[in-house]
């Protein structure tokens, strides 16, 4: 696996040291760290350990799964003969490719829950002599800690769901009063959105004593001027209601949105649009799917499929329940051409690659961590794009020559520009701030008479009244928000000063 130049810089970060944070934005390549991380660790390994124990921890089973899948068939490109084990409730399906050979045997998978079984499949790689792999949910990493197996490396993906009282124990070392403990020698925090507390000795992500030092790190800006992701854009979809149709509810009004707001993002695409629409919980989800007007817009559209996914009803494709694992391969094996509408809550926020999602449409507020890890689903680079940049034919700033070259963000407008609006506004800007995001270049606006402009809103403004409006609310709020940041730092270089000021000796006060 050729890995690019973040990604070994993130290697040889993990090699100068036992513990620490690596922040990097979604859609980088962090699976890939991780695999290179077990890979080139594995011979080492051995000097530390009779039998090495990797373990990979993740907070669902889908990202599980899809991370032993990335991970396995990476060691076994890289002819490293494991043996690997399951630790949660589901299932994993083996997805890897692959020819047996005599060095690389076949291995008979084990999904399981049971210590018993966890400390037979430890013996198990003990006696082929071959290090063990382990992946694993944070709520079944407990199960681990109780076989008493020794672990030389721990890889935490979406490391930020472990500042939780539920699940902060993982990231505790050798603490007296810790009831669980979850020891490895060495232990990486992989995470797109640091989360962390007041203070730096709470449980967040900036307790040096819980997480280890940020090891390194890449601001979303600094990727996209490497090549490695895409930039966000926000399209205000302008959407009135006609005059003679009949609207009952919210839900009815929302599912207007959605098809009016997926009709005008397929006219911004250069290939099948995608949108990835975030509802506020299962049962909007399950009124949105069902709902007659949705149903027919289906019907209509001879290239739409429409996926949904969530905690409370099985993964649907166009309606009918299918299993987790085909849910999957048809989202990630759509053609570029293809139009999808994929409903979910949260389910695909999180280290989930499914590419080719070309926009996110949030239905409700959200906060800036998993506003981000959503727009990462949008963040992907086209495959050809990708291999134009990493061949150096295209540049970052060449959008044109881009077969896909925003992440989109739709917000609706219906009609009004009111305090909601507003506010949604506000906090989208806040979250995007270090991407580089510019309310002059990077916002556009599509009108509800049907027609589509791509030129950003400053050079629409001057004919649109609704336009000139969005755009200086934009203008204030990045005002408003540069001017608290030079505030709060100001408060906490004067509040520095202070401290430093009163821990000086009477000396040190007069030389000052």
């Amino acid at each position: 696996m050729e890995l690019r130049i973040h990604q070994e810089e993130a290697l040889d970060a993990i090699k100068k040291n036992n513990e620490g944070i690596i922040h990097l934005p979604t859609g980088t390549g962090k699976t890939n760290i991780e695999a290179a991380a077990i890979s080139r660790n594995i011979n080492n390994s051995f000097e530390h350990n009779e039998i090495p124990v990797f373990v990979v921890m993740g907070p669902r089973i889908i990202l599980c799964n899809q991370l032993y899948n990335v991970i396995k068939q990476t060691l076994f490109d890289d002819k490293k003969d494991c043996h690997y084990l399951i630790v949660h409730s589901g299932r994993t399906i083996d997805n890897v490719k692959r020819m047996w050979t005599t060095s690389m045997p076949f291995r008979q998978l084990k999904s399981t829950t049971s210590i018993k079984e966890i400390i037979s499949e430890y013996e198990k790689a003990k006696n082929e002599k071959v290090p063990l792999i382990i992946f694993s949910t944070y709520d079944s990493s407990e199960r681990i800690v109780d076989a008493g197996i020794p672990i030389y490396m721990t890889l935490c993906d979406e490391a930020q769901y472990l500042v939780s009282e539920e699940f902060n124990w993982i990231s505790k070392e050798n603490e007296q009063n810790s009831i669980k403990q979850f020891n490895s020698d060495r232990k990486y925090y992989f995470t797109a959105t640091l989360k962390e507390t007041f203070s730096d000795k709470g449980i967040g992500m900036n307790n040096n004593d819980l997480f280890g030092p940020i090891i390194y790190e890449k601001t979303p800006l600094e990727m996209i001027i490497a090549g490695e992701m895409l930039r966000p854009r926000l399209h205000f979809v302008d959407i009135e209601n006609k005059n003679d149709e009949k609207i009952f509810n919210k839900i009815d009004i929302d599912v207007n949105a959605i098809k009016d707001a997926f009709i005008k993002h397929r006219m911004m695409c250069n290939n099948g649009a995608k949108l990835l629409i975030v509802t506020g919980g299962s049962e909007d989800l399950n009124k949105y799917v069902i709902h007659p007007k949705m149903q027919k817009f289906l019907s209509l559209r001879d290239n739409l499929k429409i996926f949904d996914i969530s905690s409370a009803y099985h993964p649907r494709i166009n309606g009918n329940e299918v299993s987790r694992e085909k849910f999957l391969f048809e989202l990630r094996n759509m053609d570029e051409k293809d139009d999808a509408i994929i409903f979910h809550i949260d389910i695909l926020s999180e280290g989930i690659d499914v590419p080719g999602i070309t926009g996110i449409m949030p239905m409700n507020m959200m906060t800036t961590g998993k506003f981000l890890q959503t727009l990462g689903r949008a963040s992907r680079l086209q495959k050809d794009d990708r291999t134009n940049l990493y061949s150096g034919v295209l540049k970052y700033y060449e959008l044109d020559d881009f077969k896909k070259p925003y992440a989109w963000i739709i917000i609706p407008s219906y009609g009004v520009i009111g305090n909601d609006l507003t506010e949604k506004i506000r906090s989208t800007i806040e979250a995007l701030r270090e991407t580089g995001f510019d309310a002059s270049e990077d916002v556009c606006i599509t009108y509800n008479n049907g027609k589509t402009d791509k030129l950003p809103i400053n050079g629409i403004n001057v004919i649109d009244v609704k336009a000139k409006k969005l755009f200086d609310i934009f203008v204030n709020i990045e005002h408003e928000i540069e001017e608290k940041q030079i505030a709060d730092k100001i408060e906490i270089e004067d509040f520095r000063l202070k401290e430093r000021i009163y821990n000086m000796s009477d000396d040190e006060l007069l030389k000052f």
